[in-house]
């Protein structure tokens, strides 16, 4: 069985929508699967898309969380899994709402798999890196392929850079998820991004920063379409 909801995950009244929808139903495992990012330098972009951004990436999440943990703790079982992003691991350039609220996700994540665990509900992000799909593909028309071909390197950035070239097909990303859910508060989509991710949660701050500044900067200009 089947039951499916249209609503524009930026508007306030989306979580209305989401209880009523839900209302004679027990969910079991809640996937946020959702993003808005937009593409260019902060002053760049417009004030709208970006606070659209942080209604995505942030504010909504944390009231379908508040909205669906409430049952599942009442009954004793359940699970919550925010599909983050490697951006989470540091600020960049170029998509500064974006990776300000896949960190938000990452941390409230980590908050919920602290204060639900014990309730028997599983909480975890997963970090994704570049997964396929029609916005990724304009994506990645904009990239430098010269900085992309290093994909043996023990070097971070040459690593997310070649990481870029070879996204992940979104089945992957979903098995992963659900192989993982119950292992912890963060998973990850693909090997490379765990590389990447956990040497980037090792580095100083200052040196995670010029890693994903590297990694954005691959980009040579604001692709033709976008997570918007």
């Amino acid at each position: 069985e089947v039951r499916t909801l249209a609503a524009d995950l930026t508007d306030p009244d989306v979580i209305d929508k989401v209880s009523a929808a839900i209302a004679d139903i027990d969910v079991g495992l809640f996937v946020y699967n959702a993003a808005v990012a937009p593409a260019g330098r902060f002053l760049d972009v417009a004030l709208a898309p970006q606070l659209a951004s942080i209604a995505a990436n942030c504010s909504t999440p944390l009231a379908l969380c508040h909205l669906l943990a409430r049952p599942m703790v009442a009954r004793g079982h359940g699970g919550i899994a925010l599909v983050g992003s490697n951006a989470a691991n540091a600020g960049a350039v170029k998509f500064a709402a974006y990776h300000a609220g896949k960190a938000f996700q990452w941390i409230l994540a980590e908050s919920l798999w602290a204060e639900l665990g014990d309730d028997g509900v599983d909480a975890t992000c997963i970090f994704v890196g570049a997964t396929d799909g029609a916005n990724y593909r304009f994506f990645m028309e904009t990239l430098d392929t010269e900085l992309c071909d290093k994909t043996d390197s023990q070097d971070p950035l040459e690593r997310a850079r070649a990481r870029l070239m070879k996204p992940t097909p979104p089945e992957q990303v979903a098995t992963a998820l659900y192989d993982q859910i119950g292992s912890g508060p963060v998973c990850f989509a693909d090997p490379d991004d765990e590389w990447v991710s956990r040497r980037c949660m090792a580095m100083e701050r200052v040196d995670a920063i010029k890693v994903w500044r590297g990694v954005q900067e691959t980009s040579l200009r604001v692709p033709d379409k976008q997570a918007l």
